[in-house]
């Protein structure tokens, strides 16, 4: 059995059973799938997953490259529970759903639009490199 050291949430124990998981995960494939049905979908899924003209052209078909979504909700989590202080796990938990609500309240929000239904853009200066750039504004 591993023991884990940190905090206990009221879902998690101090202590975990991975012994006992791995145990009866094993147990389940030293035995077989089962049916042959299993056994050849489970062949064919091997020889799909190993297929080295496949694993060449994976890139082509992940399609989440980019971690912005996941960067933009983070900054939200930011402003609701900030790393600046501590709170219990029930607290953090209830913040974190609050953010959760407010990003996705705001997520598929219309950009602003004047009212010939044109995007309003504004510029703006970054000071490190004296670059101008448009941005939409944030409402």
């Amino acid at each position: 059995m591993h023991r884990h050291f940190g905090l206990a949430f009221v879902t998690m124990s101090a202590t975990s059973t991975h012994g006992k998981w791995e145990a009866a995960n094993t147990a389940i494939w030293e035995k077989g799938l089962g049916s042959s049905r299993s056994r050849e979908s489970h062949k064919a899924l091997v020889d799909i997953v190993f297929n080295k003209r496949w694993l060449k052209d994976v890139h082509k078909y992940l399609r989440f490259r980019s971690t912005a979504d996941l960067e933009s909700f983070q900054n939200h989590v930011l402003m609701y529970a900030s790393k600046r202080f501590a709170f219990t796990p029930p607290v953090y938990e209830a913040r974190v759903l609050l953010a959760a609500l407010d990003y996705n309240f705001h997520r598929n929000r219309p950009t602003s639009t004047t009212s010939e239904g044109k995007q309003i853009f504004q510029k703006t200066v970054q000071q490190t490199c004296k670059t101008i750039q448009l941005v939409r504004p944030e409402i």
